[in-house]
């Protein structure tokens, strides 16, 4: 999971969505 993504606030928001849903 890339928390990196949700911390910054980039496009990374649907990345991790996908992998919390689809790991």
């Amino acid at each position: 999971m890339d928390e990196t993504g949700i911390l910054e606030g980039k496009g990374s928001n649907v990345t991790w969505l996908e992998e919390v849903f689809i790991p």
